[in-house]
């Protein structure tokens, strides 16, 4: 817009202002009565003329008032100048119709009162424009106030502008907060003013209003907003504790002027509301917080699963210790809602973010928890609604329409007293009501026969459940429940079938894309294994002549057991998907959408996901009249349905699928398996005073095939292995390998397959010799099985290859992998998946060997193939892609390896999270290319600061931590702190760290390299005798690393040979001879070269 307008309007209304002053002066020195309205209405112009100075102010320091500058702010804000230029020209013409006024009632004689009549007239023409008088003030004050609303709405956002993000957050913070609650208080007393105008400047003054608005809108502090549940749209009632709530919790003072964290206790019975109140205070005063989030506090499990959350919204790692120590750190406000801390086993305060900052509330049904409240009264007990309000949500939630008669709402009473006030009972009535279930006269009557039938079935069943205060809601409930058996619909059917599966599913983000994975990966994963199981079936003619008899016999009862107990699974009908029955997912929303509107379930769009209420949850799966069978076979459908999401080897189009339903079916196993623990235990009482007979033991033996269990657990397994949760999933995988093994024998597919899984399960807790062993009996299988050069035989070889290699068997390690890539490009071909994991697995032998350019040449064929067959952001592309790094910096390419680590880094970080074990590694790889480029300080911050983590998910002793001390020793020694260098390395050398993957007639290489440091560090300190002791030691262990021996042609064999003669020269005062490159150490300096100078840039291998 034209700059001119504004200050052409700033102008003109400040002349005619004085103007307007001037006159007001004199004629308050004339007149008597008219004195104290004379001294407002100067008061009045002075604040006019104040608000104009602002304007001008504001103008000038933030546009070029050169004409025609080109507006550069937002459509908004422009529309906020333009509001403000149209008030200020109105307000000029009012001031000018309020100086003809005055002149008017002045006279001709001006201002001046020349005696007694002069004044009685000046106040008669003055009456006589009362009118007029009163409609210019108001008109001028309401102009006014429109003038200083727009002026706050155009201070917060230039103010916000000011700044980058990070500067607002961390400075600017309060003040916009403050300016953004005037602005509100602007908006709203300007509202109060509209109705004594006309329509013209009443419609002026609204569209002023709703443009600040629209900025306000945009400018709200709330950045993140997660609660439980939806406020309802029937919320009623508490309105007065809401009000109060805000108060004592002082929502709108700055969080750095408070002194202690700010916590708050709800407690009360279940279904009493309180959820639903915090949430709706949440919701009230979202403006307040920068961000609102929640965790389940049921369960310790259940909390670190919502804590996850909250840390991937703040960019952490999804794990609980993250998002505490995330909140923590926030400058800004934010709110955190602890729901259902319920089970006094749990100690609360673990879920408190440490510290001064923050807004706590909690719900709990445990009264002892109250203790935890800090601010104002600490706690509220909720009972039950008041009487008015407990009919008013009862006849909302029956959608009977108002005004209500006086019987309707006696009728109402009768019914809340009924059901104890409580609200989401008389939810759950009103939805009954509404159905058409009952009527609000007979409804009564129907719960009277519910809760006689439930009475009645837990006197049968021996149920205990909840508290006898729950039952109103649970009555509630199931007269809703008995609707949905009496439709006899499809869509009911499949609607109480998904309930029942969903009862032993967590409660919360239950996904529609497990259930249509679910429905479909069953036959998905058939079509793809059942050509490889025919390959593997189908022997050669050299395989038939070795196969022994018992093995064939074997493998034909597996088949006709096999065949003879094969039932469908059980599944809810409207998940399956085979022969008999197809899928149809429309079916499937159908019968969701049915359940939300019964009141069931309830929908979040944006995540396509649903969740049930924990009360509704646990009646679901505890109804008295549901026998333990029964709830075994619901119990196991879930089991089914979540084992059917995922694949045990995802076919490469479902792979990225696959690993987010492993992300998303998490919390869902956890609940599944504590629920069948329950069970189990159900059952096992029982049948202690049944006896099995032989004949059904005989007809229906364990046959691992057979069942569902040993697939579970493989799969749940997997789950685990991808949430860094390793020793869990050794104890599923131990069992069924034992089973495989026993029944099928270690000839078998099944066998192979779980020993190879819970080798790789090994592997990655760094317990390397328990995997070379299961691997080399898996080999040998594969052998037996399928011949020398099979894929499945050459793909074991190639496991067995790494395996060897993280115990130092350098030799084997070498033959295994060559024979491995040779027989794999004869039989995959070059571009094969398992040929380039192979050939990757070679180049890392050939850096342990010090051949830099045949390890770069390798890791480069592989990480070209398999981001051309795998994609880019594939996890076996980009570990390729991390050799590819150190290789470059082996061979000094520093700015390339800087390149490649730091891409790896980034990627990872987004595909697994910061604290994956494989990005903690990416992290360690930057941190030693920047050691290279002799930026130790930064390599000091990287590795200091995710070696915590490392230690939390890992182990003091995994093989990766340990090596993370080595390089942090090094980095240190660069900066010479030799002394702080020596302490972390007599650590890590100690020989017990290394029992898991170290056999016992051989050193490994790891600690090798770490005596290796520590040599160096004793020389750098002149403690020749300690470096002498090491070198012996050195020498002895290089000739039995692996069991194997380095041999003596290796070029680390040749430099300590050196190293040994420069200490004796050392030690005997003689000058020592110079010691050649060195290819470990960070340089090939003497030691009184190293303790004089600074580091410098490495451009050679720090490792083995």
């Amino acid at each position: 817009m034209d700059p001119l307008s504004i200050l052409a309007g700033t102008t003109g209304l400040l002349d005619v202002s004085f103007r307007v002053i001037s006159y007001l002066k004199d004629l308050e020195e004339s007149a008597g009565k008219v004195e104290d309205e004379i001294a407002a209405l100067s008061q009045e112009i002075s604040a006019l003329i104040t608000v104009n100075d602002a304007i001008e102010a504001l103008w000038l320091a933030n546009h070029d008032t050169a004409p025609g500058s080109p507006f550069q702010d937002t459509t908004d804000v422009e529309d906020l100048w333009k509001r403000l230029a149209g008030l200020l020209r109105d307000c000029r013409d009012t001031a000018q119709k309020l100086e003809a006024l005055l002149k008017e009632v002045m006279g001709k004689k001006g201002p001046k009162v020349s005696g007694k009549w002069d004044g009685i007239r000046k106040q008669l023409r003055k009456d006589s424009k009362e009118k007029e008088w009163t409609d210019v003030r108001h008109r001028l004050s309401s102009y006014q106030a429109g003038l200083q609303m727009l002026l706050s709405a155009l201070s917060v956002v230039y103010t916000r502008n000011s700044s980058s993000s990070t500067q607002h957050v961390a400075g600017s913070l309060d003040r916009i907060q403050r300016q953004s609650s005037t602005l509100q208080y602007q908006m709203e007393f300007l509202r109060h003013k509209l109705n004594a105008l006309n329509s013209s400047d009443s419609d002026k003054l609204r569209n002023s209003i709703n443009s600040a608005q629209a900025v306000a809108s945009l400018l709200s502090l709330n950045q993140c907003f997660d609660i439980p549940q939806t406020v309802s749209s029937i919320f009623t009632g508490r309105d007065l504790l809401l009000k109060e709530l805000k108060h004592m919790l002082d929502v709108a003072t700055p969080q750095h002027q408070s002194h202690s964290q700010k916590r708050f206790v709800i407690y009360g019975l279940g279904g009493s509301g309180k959820t639903q109140f915090c949430c709706k205070f949440a919701q009230d005063n979202r403006e307040y917080f920068w961000g609102v989030f929640w965790i389940d506090g049921s369960s310790y499990e259940n909390a670190r699963h919502t804590f996850s959350k909250i840390a991937t919204m703040g960019g952490a790692d999804p794990n609980e210790n993250a998002a505490k120590s995330w909140l923590s750190s926030q400058q800004q406000p934010w709110l955190l809602l602890i729901d259902n801390a319920d089970d006094p086993d749990i100690d609360v305060t673990r879920y408190f973010p440490g510290g001064e900052r923050g807004v706590i509330l909690m719900t709990t049904r445990n009264p002892s928890n109250k203790v935890h409240g800090t601010v104002g009264s600490r706690f509220w007990h909720f009972e039950k609604l008041e009487t008015d309000e407990a009919s008013d949500l009862l006849l909302k939630a029956a959608d009977l329409p108002g005004p209500w008669e006086l019987q309707t709402r006696t009728s109402a009473a009768r019914i809340a007293d009924a059901l104890g006030y409580l609200p989401l009972a008389l939810i759950h009535a009103g939805k009954a009501i509404m159905d058409g279930l009952c009527s609000l006269a007979n409804y009564l009557d129907f719960y009277g026969r519910t809760w006689k039938r439930i009475r009645r079935a837990r006197s049968m069943s021996g149920y205990v459940g909840d508290e006898n205060a729950n039952m109103n809601v649970y009555s509630t409930w199931e007269i809703v429940y008995l609707g949905l058996e009496a439709k006899k619909t499809e869509t009911s059917k499949d609607g109480v079938e998904l309930l029942k599966t969903f009862s032993f599913f967590y409660w919360e983000d239950i996904g529609v894309d497990i259930l249509i994975a679910a429905a479909k990966n069953g036959r998905r994963e058939q079509e793809t294994t059942k050509p490889n199981e025919d390959k593997t079936k189908t022997p050669s003619p050299q395989q038939v002549s070795k196969k022994p008899w018992s093995l064939y016999f074997r493998e034909i009862i597996i088949d006709w057991v096999e065949n003879l107990q094969k039932v469908r699974p059980i599944l809810p009908d409207v998940l399956r998907d085979d022969d008999q029955t197809s899928f149809d997912e429309d079916r499937l929303r159908t019968a969701l959408t049915f359940l939300v509107q019964m009141g069931m379930l309830t929908y979040h769009s944006d995540s396509d996901t649903y969740w049930m209420h924990p009360l509704v949850h646990t009646w679901v799966r505890e109804r008295p009249q549901t026998s333990t069978g029964e709830q075994a076979i619901w119990c196991q459908a879930a089991a089914t349905t979540l084992t059917s999401c995922i694949f045990f080897k995802p076919p490469l189009e479902y792979a990225t699928s696959d690993e987010r339903l492993k992300i998303s079916i998490f919390p869902h196993i956890e609940n599944l398996r504590r629920a069948q623990n329950t069970i189990r235990e159900r059952i096992q009482e029982n049948q202690k005073t049944r006896r099995r007979s032989w004949l059904s033991s005989w007809i229906a033996p364990p046959v691992i095939s057979s069942g569902m269990q040993p697939l579970e657990w493989v799969k749940y397994s997997l789950v685990y292995m991808q949430a860094g949760k390793w020793d869990e999933a050794e104890k599923l995988q131990l069992p069924v390998k034992e089973l495989a093994c026993q029944r099928l024998g270690l000839d078998h597919p099944r066998s192979i397959d779980i020993i190879q899984l819970l080798s790789v399960t090994y592997g990655l807790q760094a317990r390397n010799n328990k995997a070379a062993i299961l691997l080399r009996q898996a080999l040998d299988a594969c052998q037996r099985l399928y011949g020398h050069d099979h894929p499945r035989t050459l793909k074991m070889t190639d496991i067995l290859g790494a395996t060897c290699l993280l115990q130092s068997r350098l030799s084997e390690s070498r033959t295994l992998h060559e024979h491995a890539v040779k027989g794999m490009t004869e039989v995959l071909g070059a571009e094969h998946e398992d040929t380039l994991i192979a050939v990757d697995n070679l180049g890392k032998v050939m850096s342990r060997y010090f051949f830099w350019d045949k390890a770069r040449d390798l890791h480069l064929r592989a990480f070209h193939g398999m981001r051309k067959t795998l994609g880019s952001t594939h996890l076996h592309t980009l570990q390729a892609m991390e050799h590819v790094a150190l290789s470059h910096m082996y061979l000094g390419d520093l700015d390339l390896a800087q390149e490649f680590a730091q891409e790896v880094l980034e990627k990872r970080e987004k595909k697994v999270g910061k604290e994956h074990p494989y990005t903690l590694m990416a992290k360690l790889t930057v941190a030693r290319v920047k050691s290279a480029q002799n930026e130790t300080e930064e390599a000091e911050r990287i590795i200091r600061t995710n070696l915590p983590v490392g230690e939390r998910n890992l182990g003091d002793n995994h093989l990766g931590i340990l090596l993370a001390r080595v390089f942090l020793s090094e980095v240190l020694f660069r900066q010479q702190k030799y002394s702080e260098a020596e302490q972390i390395l007599l650590s890590v050398v100690q020989r017990h760290r290394y029992e898991g993957s170290r056999r016992e007639d051989g050193e490994h290489v790891d600690r090798i390299q770490a005596l290796w440091f520590l040599l160096k560090c004793y020389q750098a300190q002149n403690k020749i005798e300690d470096a002498i002791k090491i070198g012996d030691e050195l020498y002895e262990s290089v000739h039995t690393i692996g069991g194997e021996g380095f041999g003596r042609g290796h070029v680390f064999a040749k430099l300590l040979d050196q190293k040994r003669e420069e200490l004796q020269a050392l030690k005997s005062g003689s000058d020592p001879a110079p010691v050649p490159y060195d290819p470990i150490s960070p340089n090939s300096q003497s030691a009184e070269t190293i303790r004089s100078s600074s580091p410098v840039p490495v451009t050679k291998s720090l490792t083995f």
